[in-house]
């Protein structure tokens, strides 16, 4: 996009898939009841999927809100549906994740593999999330 400030949609990129994350562990915590995919993935809940969903949906929105004018082409419409891309492309980055971390380990072989650091479950739920949204947003400019 011709003036867009590519920083700054990173920094929304980055904080909005954050809380996608975050919104599924909070939600999914408290909730969760429903197990998406028990043998991949024990700990997440069709109620952690929803938490995502809001809480990336609002984050777009404030984040949007607050920038004005300098995320070019954004507006609110457009912030829910980058919001929406956003937590679905985090949950299948994470179960994907999951899924390599139970591959990875043998039946009766120890522990698993260490949880994940945060630069790891950044680039786990931002790497099946960027293409849907640069797709988005080059469709809609």
């Amino acid at each position: 996009m011709p003036g867009a400030d590519g920083r700054l949609f990173l920094i929304y990129f980055l904080v909005v898939t954050k809380f996608s994350d975050m919104g599924a562990y909070a939600t999914g915590s408290v909730f969760g009841r429903h197990k998406m995919i028990p043998r991949v993935s024990p700990g997440k809940t069709w109620e952690g999927f929803a938490g995502a969903l809001i809480f990336s949906v609002g984050t777009s929105l404030l984040i949007t809100s607050l920038a004005g004018d300098r995320l070019t082409g954004m507006n609110p419409r457009h912030a829910i549906l980058l919001g929406l891309i956003l937590a679905v492309g985090a949950v299948v980055g994470d179960l994907i994740e999951s899924l390599f971390q139970a591959r990875s380990r043998p039946q009766g072989l120890g522990p698993p593999l260490p949880p994940a650091s945060a630069a790891s479950s950044i680039s786990s739920t931002a790497s099946c999330s960027t293409r849907p949204s640069c797709t988005y947003t080059c469709a809609t400019s």
